[in-house]
């Protein structure tokens, strides 16, 4: 939840401060993010998340991806979490890139996680996924 927060502010201090995205052609696709079910603990203050992304070629030749995890601390209603960020290709094919996302501290178990594609049009997914280790 805190991670949909801080992308609506996020996106509410860019409208605010004129930074507005360009406009998408017409007919230009939507890009499109899919999240891995298992992330791999890699320490407890890093997770490996994979995602497959792809996107139409366009002008910018690349699309900017985000990816948040959020892990229930149990017995409160407090959670924790990371963020990470990377970048691919726009050539109109599936990418699977693997992003590091750094916080926790993570344990094995699950997880929410979240993630956005950003070209000219922004596009995101959200699921539960299954921390595990390497």
């Amino acid at each position: 939840m805190r991670a949909k927060l801080v992308a609506i502010a996020f996106t509410v201090t860019l409208v605010a401060a004129g930074l507005t995205p360009a406009l998408a052609a017409p007919g230009q696709p939507a890009p499109s993010v899919a999240i891995h079910y298992q992330v791999v603990l890699l320490t407890p203050t890093t997770l490996l998340v994979t995602v497959t992304a792809s996107c139409a070629p366009w002008s910018g030749g690349t699309a900017y991806v985000v990816v948040t995890v959020e892990q229930p601390i149990a017995g409160t209603s407090f959670a924790e979490e990371g963020r990470g960020a990377g970048f691919v290709s726009c050539d109109g094919n599936a990418h699977d890139l693997v992003i590091d996302v750094g916080g926790g501290p993570f344990t094995l178990g699950p997880a929410d996680a979240y993630a956005e594609i950003t070209t000219v049009i922004t596009t995101t997914d959200a699921r539960k996924v299954l921390i595990v280790a390497p």
